[in-house]
């Protein structure tokens, strides 16, 4: 099977969760799963996004480009799927909310 290459636009986006992961430990990304277990979430297919806080959300984006790590086409899913763009618009949201 063949590897795997993500757009330089993708590369962005993951270098970006981990600039905040480091940047942000407010956010405890590096443990995206208690974040989810948090919130009474197994799974992202469990998650209503349309609900999820700053923190849920940046968790879920950490999750997927974990999952990729392990999985991989994982992220590309995410993508393909539309979910990551629907997530960056809820995080959207929020900053505009405040």
């Amino acid at each position: 099977m063949p590897a795997l290459y993500y757009s330089k636009e993708v590369e962005f986006f993951i270098k970006e969760i981990y600039y905040i992961a480091e940047n942000y430990p407010k956010y405890n990304l590096y443990n995206y799963q208690a974040t989810l277990e948090k919130y009474g979430y197994q799974s992202l297919q469990d998650i209503d996004y349309t609900t999820a806080n700053t923190e849920l959300i940046l968790a879920m984006f950490m999750t997927a480009v974990r999952a990729d790590r392990f999985a991989e086409g994982a992220l590309l899913h995410h993508l393909n799927e539309g979910h990551i763009i629907k997530w960056l618009k809820r995080l959207k949201e929020i900053v505009e909310e405040k």
